[in-house]
């Protein structure tokens, strides 16, 4: 498929893709959870999966891997829109550095082949592991955008490379609104959780 954007704009979606990855490779989203864990972070904010990989393993096809949307880790509408599922290795599947060793180490009760999903607790982390990573990836795409939109270049930008076509001030302004207040209730239903 060709790429519809133009040298400048090419540019800002990877400079939207840089402040992106910079976010998405710091947070522990436990411990911003809403501060139950009591204890400060611990360890490197590794790579970790929302799903188990014992659970991915279950419903993998040959050569560990499951049929899933891929993330593309892009801000391009063209390039996230897929005919089909795609093949996706187990180890990049609900993956990413969103949480440190100490606080990624209270869902381990849920990692095992096989868990009792009518014990409460077990359900509930199963769900909150789930959420956590989920506004991880909101966050870090809200992150980079709400910092570059700040700027009137900036602004231009989102105008020209986040619609399918010309937009006003008032139609942008809209959606960035929208986006904003769901990034803020997602936030706060995860505070809820807790």
């Amino acid at each position: 498929m060709k790429n519809p954007y133009n040298e400048e704009q090419h540019a800002y979606l990877n400079d939207l893709l840089e402040h992106y990855r910079r976010v998405m490779n710091g947070l522990c989203m436990v411990k911003m959870g809403g501060g139950s864990p009591a204890e400060a972070c611990e360890g490197p904010i590794g790579d970790r999966h929302a799903i188990s990989r014992s659970h991915l393993r279950l419903i993998a096809e040959d050569e560990n891997k499951i049929r899933a949307n891929k993330e593309t880790r892009s801000f391009a509408v063209w390039s996230e829109q897929y005919e089909e599922l795609q093949r996706v290795p187990i180890s990049q599947f609900s993956a990413g550095k969103w949480a440190c060793q100490r606080h990624d180490a209270i869902f381990a009760g849920i990692d095992a082949k096989r868990i009792d999903l009518s014990e409460p607790e077990n359900l509930f982390k199963a769900v909150y592991r789930a959420v956590l990573r989920h506004n991880h990836l909101m966050l870090a795409r809200w992150n980079a955008h709400c910092t570059r939109i700040e700027t009137e270049e900036g602004w231009r930008l989102f105008k020209e490379t986040a619609f399918d076509g010309p937009v006003s001030d008032e139609v942008a302004a809209k959606a960035d609104r929208e986006w904003r207040n769901e990034a803020h209730a997602l936030m706060w239903k995860m505070r809820d959780l807790e």
